[in-house]
């Protein structure tokens, strides 16, 4: 069986100057910093590429909370691993004695954090005697805490003694780095919050760095239609894209083909070897030990059942009765606040793998294999089919779908009698005339930069339509000057940019193709 893969150090770190370069000069200046972004989406590579870089001039030190720990393995690792540091290549038991030998002026602190009891009230302790530790050493100090926001499974009050350090102790930077993004924001903003932390959130890679990643990894031809399908599935997660390149990269073949792509999500997303399938049943697993309700609403999602009343039925429940495990999915930051699950790759093997595994077992290895990849073909062929649409036709479809709900931004997206393309009043063209009863609107799609000049323009036709204009929308898909927002926002127009549409394309269910990359 294949393990997850490590991050990326040395050569195979990519593209991640920019946040290390605001960490580095947040860390010279003696600020300290929370990084948070999804899992997976290479904040810990991040880091270790900070570790590295750090090494000459820093003593840092890493550690990882695991989500299921407790106040002796918390307090055993730190020392354990802190003394190691300092007494570097000396065996296991002769590390405290290594390190009073070798720095006499820190035999009084080493002997006082080595005594140290695993108490909540030790911690902050222990924080400053690392401080003072490496202060004495002439060296500042980097105390790295990744997946930080696990220390409150541990004892909520450590947050508490982690702040009065950061004010007790002058020689330490910390960095915290986490993956539950609401949850890391509620530790945030809670009584034992931390105040003046330098925040940067890592994002998955843009379709530009997606697609320089992609060609850089592989030894394969691929297509430029491939790659969209790929940054699409992916999202631009290094870790996902990393994993279907490599499993492409073993096939006995030139070309990338969507039959090679269809074979590669089988093996990655179906057969127990595949990474993505041991890191995808793992999280199934660790949510089924909490509840197993979780899983059951995250395959009712990926079906296309977003909302919670939708969910409900499904599962012949009431929605009170799911309205809490839907709030922990947030919380965990594996659904979104409109209830789409945020990693697109888990919502397809919710939809094939899993439901052909506990919703529709098939005892025949084979029937399972043909089950699976007629979903996957399925999926390929409906990305096919949209990339043959014009970007008018698609956002088309989009607003016909619209069905009365409320986004989770408070907006109702309404569902319209009639959407016209196209549609010519008084010598005036509008791409899109959404009628819902006496109320209408009007839509302007425009691909190329948007200017003042087009702000206006599409405000003065729209004054030429002989109906009650509820709403005056121009999507975006380019670039949009400082000064097209301040008209439109002046002449209450609204404008939809790229990862608005994305984001109600996902919401509904539509494929999202290159120009709303």
């Amino acid at each position: 069986m294949l393990s997850l893969e490590k991050p990326a150090r040395g050569g195979e770190f990519f593209d991640r100057e920019e946040e290390l370069k605001h960490i580095l000069e947040y860390i010279t200046r003696g600020e300290h910093t929370v990084v948070i972004g999804l899992r997976k989406v290479g904040k810990t590579s991040i880091l270790f590429r900070l570790i590295d870089v750090l090494a000459d001039n820093y003593i840092v030190f890493y550690y990882y909370v695991p989500e299921t720990s407790n106040m002796d393995i918390l307090f055993s690792d730190i020392k354990s691993n802190f003394l190691t540091i300092l007494a570097d290549s000396a065996e296991p038991h002769e590390v405290p004695e290594t390190i009073i030998e070798r720095y006499p002026q820190i035999s009084r602190e080493v002997l006082r954090f080595v005594r140290l009891e695993s108490k909540a009230h030790n911690f902050k302790t222990m924080l400053e005697l690392m401080d003072s530790i490496t202060k004495k050493l002439d060296k500042r100090f980097v105390f790295i805490l990744d997946e930080f926001q696990n220390i409150v499974n541990i004892e909520r009050s450590l947050m508490d003694y982690i702040r009065q350090a950061i004010w007790s102790t002058h020689n330490t930077v910390f960095v915290f780095c986490g993956s539950a993004i609401r949850m890391i924001e509620d530790i945030l903003t809670g009584d034992s919050s931390i105040q003046g932390l330098r925040r940067i959130k890592i994002r998955p890679f843009d379709f530009e760095k997606a697609r320089e990643f992609m060609i850089r990894l592989s030894r394969k031809t691929l297509g430029e239609t491939h790659i969209a399908f790929l940054y699409y599935i992916t999202g631009g997660m290094p870790f996902h894209i990393k994993a279907i390149i490599k499993s492409l990269n073993v096939m006995p073949i030139e070309k990338v083909s969507w039959r090679a792509i269809a074979k590669v999500l089988e093996e990655e997303l179906f057969q127990d070897t595949g990474i993505l399938y041991n890191y995808y049943n793992a999280q199934e697993i660790k949510l089924r030990s909490k509840s197993p309700l979780y899983p059951e609403i995250l395959y009712q999602i990926s079906q296309g059942n977003t909302r919670l009343s939708q969910i409900a039925a499904a599962l012949n429940r009431e929605p009170q009765d799911l309205n809490h495990y839907v709030r922990r999915l947030r919380e965990m930051d594996i659904i979104d606040e409109n209830n789409i699950i945020n990693d697109g790759l888990f919502a397809i093997w919710f939809k094939t793998t899993w439901y052909l595994t506990n919703k529709m077992p098939i005892i025949r290895v084979r029937d399972r294999y043909r089950a699976f990849q007629k979903r996957i073909n399925e999926i390929i062929q409906t990305y096919k089919t949209y990339m043959g649409y014009t970007v008018e036709l698609i956002i088309r479809e989009l607003v016909g779908r619209f069905d009365n709900r409320r986004l989770s931004t408070g907006e109702i997206l309404p569902r319209f009698d009639v959407v016209i393309s196209n549609a010519r009043i008084n010598d005036v063209e509008i791409d899109l005339l959404c009628i819902r009863g006496k109320n209408t609107w009007v839509i302007e799609i425009k691909s190329g930069p948007l200017t003042e000049s087009d702000i206006i323009e599409f405000y003065e036709k729209t004054q030429k339509i002989p109906h009650n204009i509820t709403k005056r929308i121009i999507i975006a898909l380019h670039t949009i000057s400082s000064e097209a927002l301040e008209k439109a926002n002046g002449l209450g127009i609204e404008i939809w940019d790229r990862q608005r549409v994305r984001t109600l394309l996902r919401i509904f269910g539509i494929p999202i193709t290159k120009p709303f990359f």
